[in-house]
């Protein structure tokens, strides 16, 4: 039986949990199978061994019903399945059933960045508080604003602007610049309202099945590639691209793979993007980030993020001048073939 045409089926976070906190697993009907009365009957479990379980009624129509799950704590990143089964309520009989994979992380993720950025001035530039509620929770002493002419006067080592904080004017990002010119590390999260960051064109682009990621780069430093494709799989139909000229210098660290393998240089849309800007640098962060407080991935992210800023910047080459690291070919060993003979 096709449980994808029977049951549609939503985690929090893409099943990104941190433990001890509360994650949620919505289901409801897909819109084209008959609706009889039901249960879901669902354990989590860990190698086989059942760590949590209950049931619920499963709503009909088109409403969700909602499973709440307190996720166990964890010192290191675990893998947990969650398992279910779907019988009608009125003789028991299976319909459907599945298993989804979560993964839940020790709830220190930010654990040691308040030493590392004790002596480091941050700036926080987000309203809506989560960024500043995380950074507080891990020690990480920082300044928060509610505009950026409060840095007309302020030397910053780290600037964070929070989502759809940066609309059509001028003057904001043109402060932002300028303090990456005279030594700041600037990272611009999501945007949606303005049309252009950091000078380049931002343009709506639906969700690809794939994008190519620079897994060796500090920011992504200890994501695995399903982490990152997670972050393409949420209920968000579009996404905004960072529209790089062709050989431009910066670096796209995610980044819709080119239409024709090639070394030419070619345009490049981007979600994430590093680019040197005088002293300082930019970094362009168009991903989908979950919740602060509660998704791993985002604070794990917002971790690198600051230990990538705070080193020294180096300058940011275009990609005609990028050196191809090509793996060294070992010297061939010169041989000395004996025919065979009576060995006289």
């Amino acid at each position: 039986m096709n449980v994808a045409k029977i049951l549609l089926v939503i985690l929090s976070n893409n099943g990104h949990w941190l433990g001890g906190q509360e994650g949620r697993i919505s289901i409801r009907w897909a819109a084209d199978v008959q609706q009889p009365e039901a249960v879901l009957v669902w354990d989590l479990t860990l190698n086989g061994i059942r760590v949590d379980g209950n049931q619920v009624a499963m709503a009909r129509g088109s409403n969700f019903s909602v499973v709440r799950i307190k996720a166990p704590e964890v010192r290191v990143r675990t893998t947990m399945q969650w398992q279910y089964r779907l019988h009608q309520r009125e003789d028991a009989s299976e319909i459907a059933r599945g298993l989804v994979t979560i993964h839940v992380y020790p709830d220190n993720l930010l654990a040691g960045l308040g030493k590392r950025m004790a002596d480091k001035k941050i700036v926080v530039w987000d309203r809506a508080g989560q960024l500043s509620e995380v950074l507080a929770r891990a020690k990480v002493p920082h300044q928060t604003i509610e505009h950026p002419s409060k840095l007309q006067f302020a030397r910053p080592d780290v600037i964070l602007v929070g989502r759809d904080e940066l609309d059509g004017a001028p003057f904001a990002q043109s402060s932002l610049i300028g303090q990456a010119r005279a030594g700041a590390g600037i990272l611009i999260f999501k945007q949606t309202r303005a049309r252009a960051l950091a000078g380049y064109a931002v343009a709506r682009r639906p969700v690809p099945s794939k994008l190519a990621w620079r897994e060796d780069h500090l920011l992504l430093e200890q994501f695995r590639p399903e982490d990152l494709q997670s972050w393409l799989t949420g209920e968000q139909s579009d996404l905004w691209a960072i529209q790089l000229p062709a050989d431009e210098p910066a670096l796209e660290v995610g980044y819709w793979p080119r239409e024709v393998p090639g070394e030419d240089p070619v345009p490049i849309d981007a979600l994430l993007v590093a680019k040197a800007v005088g002293k300082g640098r930019v970094v362009l962060c168009q991903i989908p980030l979950g919740d602060w407080p509660s998704d791993p991935r985002s604070q794990r992210l917002l971790a690198n993020a600051l230990n990538y800023l705070t080193t020294r910047p180096e300058p940011t080459r275009p990609p005609s001048q990028r050196r191809t690291e090509r793996p060294v070919q070992p010297e061939p060993i010169p041989t000395i073939t004996i025919p065979p003979g009576d060995g006289r």
